[in-house]
């Protein structure tokens, strides 16, 4: 019995060892055999087995036999061995040269080995180790193989690896894998390619248009591609073969660019920071704490880089998914290309993960898949991208239309208030500007412009007589008659120059101020023309004018002044003409031409011009306020300063002769902030005795214009301390009309500072309701010349009325200055005025005497004016 056991056993040995020991026998050498149903596979758990005790545990039949396709044993940290063996038929002897791969370019640790009769070869290879290492220079690992003929070839893999394990194993006839190989670099670098030319062309349109969109999704391509070329093994094998450290940290480093780019462009790009406010933080949010798990991983935890870099990038696919959904929600016009195009993406990367976790089969689409959604991704935001650059295109040509509309409509307006501003609005006649226009012209026409003309100044003598006899209606309408008999004899006399033309109009006859006119005389011909349009100008209004039954004389005499001999344009001719003029009075003489010996001026000019710089600088000069009144509450609110100045040797010099020589000068700038820094000492020291009263300061077109007026003005309410509240900057409308653009700028810069802006002399300018509502001022100040005789004249009443309601309309505060009585007031109460200012008040007193009427003579004045307002 023992015998025939013992032979029992000995025939299954020999039956054993007689049976082939390879798995199957290779018979065609045109394309690739896979091996993947021929492996087996072992998993060593503690990673400690040689290659010598798995051969002894194959032998004993304890590997796995793996019967389906690719094996894949996801992200492991157990050590696999894999085995296969087959032998090539004589039929294909003849094909001597073959290749094993591995097309996984991920993984870290690799052991090949190739036992044949010969023995035992040895090849170390993987992303650890160096890719001169690799016996083929590829991607992917392969392995040359000689077909010596009937020889059994043993393959042996141990694989590791932080990445999933997948093993797709291949055996190739060496011709077939070199084209094949080949054929996939081409497509891999054409992929890649897109993804390069993408990058440029949007890194492209950054550099044009400046939007942070396209320089975030330049971002994004750079990590995909990077994140690409590690996948497939391109970039260990192009761009970075001899640093084996930076492929182990390529995945995480670009795929966490990539995440970073991806969020910014969606951020940007969909604007999510106006849409969704809430959300857009949150992602932010996310975004750093993404960022510091990260660094902690790496550098205080040994983590897997893969691991994380397909979480992080999962995780925030379905933030960006999110964040489109909840844009598309708020009418985003580029959410759905967004929404579309990341959801592709997501699939592949969901379908990815799924064959790398083993869950779904391991082919060319799961393989691929992220590559394949990728590829969609891209397009469809490069389309969305077109669409935002249509969509923006659109909106710019649409604001490019309103703007033109708005610039046609501020030309319209600019031209009705050039056209308000060029013309006199009694007489409609050209005014300076226009005048002023017309010399610059002249000067400028081709040929060197004319080489000489005169200005002859005409003016309405002891006019002022006629208005104060008929009233200033009667005497308006008078003015009118005279002027048109004025222009139309300037017309038909010879050598005088056309002023300004309109619809098809000569305008021959300016006017310079209420009742002088100015005419341009050629002179090339005949020196003596301007002399000769004066006679024949002077000869006309030697008829009496009828008005309303009545024959009144005008006393009219001229001034002339010669360009260039007098003057260069039209600020000094009109002066000089005005003192030619003075002449004409004083000698008793009808027509006077301007020499240098009659400006008795000049001398008093320079000396002023010298004394008044000495007299800002060494503190000469004397600011004096007039106590301003609420109407409603009869309390003091306010006082405007007004600058005086007592001279050693002319005595005290007017105002109106010292400002307007500063403004020439170019001393209105020192003297303004002489004023201002005064008002704001008073104000704080206003402030300190418990008075609360705003005080108003006169500035010139020649602040409007300087160039640090703004900052020197804030730097001194710093310095001081002084609320700008507190303070109200007063300029007439002829200020702001020498030039809107800056004056415009300027105010709106005063305002924003929170100075109060106030137009003097209302009324008496170049009113315009159009240019006054744009302007940021908060009250109107009507001139004195409408107030003081507003009882006495209905028609100035009804002007102070139509104010006080216009300014209303605006929101504006009103002030009446020139008050000389108490009807005056009075009637001013009746008609809404808010503040009052007048002798009648109080009269411009020096600041301790203004303190003192403040506090202690304005009580009975101000509770008298307070019954008298109540009573009424």
């Amino acid at each position: 019995m023992n015998v025939l056991l013992r032979n029992l056993c000995l025939g299954w040995v020999i039956c054993f060892v007689s049976f082939p020991a390879y798995a199957f026998v290779v018979s065609t050498a045109d394309q690739r055999v896979p091996l993947n149903v021929h492996l087996s596979y072992y998993e060593d758990a503690t990673g400690t087995l040689t290659f010598d005790e798995l051969t002894e545990l194959h032998r004993q039949g304890q590997m796995k036999e793996n019967a389906e396709g690719t094996l894949n044993f996801g992200f492991s940290d157990s050590v696999y061995w894999v085995r296969a063996s087959f032998v090539f038929s004589d039929a294909i002897a003849d094909v001597e040269n073959w290749v094993v791969s591995l097309d996984y370019a991920p993984l870290e640790h690799i052991d090949f080995y190739i036992r044949t009769a010969e023995g035992v070869k040895h090849i170390k290879t993987g992303t650890s180790q160096p890719f001169s290492s690799r016996p083929l220079h590829y991607r992917n690992f392969a392995y040359p193989l000689k077909n010596i003929g009937n020889t059994e070839y043993e393959i042996w893999l141990k694989v590791a690896s932080d990445s999933s394990i997948q093993i797709p194993l291949s055996l190739w006839p060496a011709q077939v894998y070199f084209e094949e190989e080949t054929l996939s670099s081409y497509g891999w670098g054409i992929f890649c390619g897109i993804l390069l030319a993408l990058t440029l062309y949007n890194l492209f349109l950054y550099v044009s248009v400046k939007d942070p969109t396209y320089i975030f999704y330049v971002m994004y391509l750079v990590g995909l591609l990077g994140t690409v070329l590690f996948l497939n093994g391109l970039g260990f094998q192009l761009f970075w073969p001899g640093n084996e450290s930076l492929n182990q940290h390529a995945l995480l480093i670009f795929s966490v660019f990539a995440v970073f780019g991806a969020l910014q462009f969606s951020r940007s790009f969909l604007g999510t920071r106006k849409l969704t406010p809430t959300f857009d933080k949150f992602i932010v949010g996310l975004t750093f704490i993404s960022a510091a798990a990260v660094f902690i991983g790496v550098v205080f935890v040994d983590v897997s880089f893969p691991k994380m870099s397909g979480s992080i990038a999962a995780l925030f696919s379905l933030v960006l998914i999110a964040t489109g959904l909840k844009t598309l929600k708020r009418g985003s016009p580029t959410a759905p290309y967004f929404l579309i195009a990341w959801s592709f993406f997501l699939s592949g990367i969901l379908i990815y993960l799924s064959s790398v976790f083993g869950m779904v089969p391991t082919n060319f689409f799961t393989e691929s898949a992220m590559q394949f959604g990728s590829a969609a991704e891209v397009i469809l935001l490069s389309l969305g991208l077109a669409q935002r650059i249509k969509v923006d295109r659109m909106l710019k040509y649409e604001a490019l239309e309103s703007k033109h509309q708005t610039i046609l409509k501020w030309q319209q307006a600019e031209k009705r208030l050039l056209e308000r501003a060029s013309y006199d609005s009694l007489t409609s006649l050209p005014n300076s500007t226009s005048l002023y226009k017309r010399i610059e012209d002249l000067k400028t026409e081709p040929g060197g412009g004319v080489k000489s003309f005169g200005l002859v100044v005409i003016h309405f003598n002891r006019f002022h007589e006629i208005n104060k006899t008929l009233g200033k209606s009667n005497a308006d309408l008078l003015l009118i008659r005279a002027s048109d008999r004025l222009a139309h004899e300037a017309g038909r006399v010879d050598h005088v120059l056309p002023v300004d033309r309109t619809d098809d109009y000569f305008h021959f006859l300016s006017v310079l101020d209420g009742v002088s006119f100015g005419v341009l005389v050629e002179m090339s011909s005949d020196t003596q023309a301007p002399n000769y349009v004066a006679e024949k100008l002077l000869s006309v209004m030697k008829k009496p004018i009828e008005h309303e039954g009545m024959f009144i004389d005008i006393d009219a005499i001229a001034g002339i002044a010669l360009f260039p001999i007098h003057g260069q344009d039209l600020d000094a001719l009109a002066q000089h003409a005005t003192i030619a003029l003075e002449n004409s009075k004083k000698a008793s003489q009808k027509i006077t031409t301007y020499s240098p010996d009659q400006n008795y001026y000049s001398t008093r000019r320079l000396s002023l011009m010298g004394d008044l710089s000495k007299a800002i600088e060494n503190d000469k000069l004397a600011l004096f306020l007039q106590p301003q009144i609420d109407l409603s509450t009869s309390k003091v609110v306010g006082a405007e300063a007004l600058i005086r100045w007592s001279h050693d040797v002319h005595g005290f010099v007017r105002p109106d002769e010292f400002i307007p020589l500063a403004e020439q000068s170019g001393l209105i700038r020192p003297l303004t902030a002489w004023v201002v820094e005064k008002v704001l000492q008073y104000d704080k020291k206003f402030q300190g005795l418990g008075h609360n009263i705003q005080l108003s300061v006169n500035i010139s077109a020649k602040n409007i214009v300087e160039i640090n007026f703004v900052k020197n003005t804030l730097d001194q309410l710093l310095e001081y301390g002084v609320a700008p509240e507190r303070i109200v900057f007063e300029m007439t409308e002829t200020t702001m009309m020498d030039n809107p653009d800056k004056a415009l700028s300027v105010l709106n810069s005063l305002s924003a500072l929170g100075i109060k802006l106030s137009i003097d002399d209302f009324g008496t300018g170049y009113s315009s309701l159009s240019y006054l509502n744009q302007l940021p001022v908060d009250e109107l100040k009507i001139d004195r010349s409408f107030v003081s005789d507003m009882l006495q004249n209905p028609q100035n009443q009804k002007i102070v009325e139509m104010t006080v309601n216009l300014a209303h309309t605006l929101g504006l505060t009103v002030v009446a200055e020139g008050i000389e009585d108490q009807e005056t007031m009075l009637q001013l109460q009746k008609l809404g005025c808010d503040v009052a200012q007048g002798y009648h008040i109080g009269r411009p007193m020096p600041e301790e005497a203004f303190l003192s009427w403040l506090e202690k003579e304005s009580h009975s004045n101000i509770r008298s004016i307070a019954r008298i307002l109540n009573a009424d």
